[in-house]
């Protein structure tokens, strides 16, 4: 019975029948999408040009209040100098994990040098840069294969 079929027929079989699968899933899943593709770039579909007052976009108001420049340009007032020691402590992490890396596998040592550095720097404790410092901490230590970490367990290095 199954001497009948050729391979080449099989084959057309199964085209066909993933042409009208994939059809369906498109028109299904993506009709919107094929809409607009399919009209002229000058034209939008029926209904998008009523849209509702939630969407509409409306103009801010200038602020009226007279706010300190400086409060305004820093708005977790943060001294402007906490980049700079971002960078610092940063730069001072790197060098420390890039010179574990060149020693044998040895967290227990890598750790407690990353933890002093931390504590070193409390007025970073509480600065917007910390979630950046600790996805730093993990990143680089995983790039260079010193610690597996993860980034809760850092950001508990922070306190004393």
């Amino acid at each position: 019975m199954l001497h009948q079929i050729s391979w080449t027929s099989y084959i057309e079989v199964l085209i066909g029948l993933l042409a009208i699968y994939y059809a369906y899933v498109a028109l299904k899943y993506y009709a919107d999408d094929i809409r607009g593709i399919l009209n002229p770039r000058g034209q939008k579909p029926a209904g998008s040009q009523n849209l509702p007052d939630a969407l509409q976009y409306e103009e801010p108001e200038p602020a009226t209040s007279t706010v300190n420049s400086a409060t305004h340009s820093n708005p977790d007032n943060q001294p402007d100098d906490s980049i700079e020691e971002a960078d610092q402590l940063v730069g001072q992490i790197k060098q420390c994990i890039e010179t574990a890396s060149r020693k044998p596998f040895a967290p227990a040592v890598l750790i407690p040098q990353i933890k002093k550095l931390l504590r070193d720097n409390p007025s970073l404790q509480g600065s917007p840069h910390r979630p950046a410092i600790n996805e730093l901490v993990v990143s680089e230590c995983e790039r260079l294969g010193t610690a597996q970490l993860n980034e809760d367990e850092v950001d508990k290095w922070w306190d004393k």
